[in-house]
């Protein structure tokens, strides 16, 4: 048995005009997934969750060929004994993604000063 628990995070980019039907294929993939950022540039900052590092592959395959998605970048990953954690991972509520990794990703972003909205990442585009 498996006690590892992977935890990662990618920018998901993808055309501006597609940011809401991308999200939500997102949504209906069978895969844990957090949204944490919303940029209107049409990228997505997003949490894995998976047991084993084959889960968290799959969960990023599965991203990378969901229609309407550009790419994928993988900017964190963690393993953890799923014993050492107590609750499932969470960014506090003041957490703000660094926008250096958001604009670092992108060279065709229109705003490169505009921040992740961190707090509508969760609810309705």
């Amino acid at each position: 048995m498996n006690n590892e628990i992977h935890i990662s995070s990618l920018v998901v980019h993808c055309m501006p005009e597609n940011l809401s039907s991308v999200k939500q294929r997102l949504m209906d993939l069978n895969i844990d997934i957090e949204f944490h950022g919303i940029e209107e540039a049409g990228k997505l900052v997003i949490v894995l969750e998976s047991e084993g590092k084959k889960g968290i592959m799959n969960s990023i395959d599965q991203i990378n060929a969901t229609e309407g998605v550009l790419n994928s970048a993988l900017v964190y990953h963690q393993i953890a004994e799923a014993s050492e954690l107590d609750e499932a991972a969470e960014l506090p509520d003041d957490f703000v993604f660094p926008e250096h990794i958001i604009n670092e990703h992108s060279s065709n972003n229109p705003n490169p000063t505009e921040s992740v909205d961190t707090h509508s990442a969760g609810g309705p585009l």
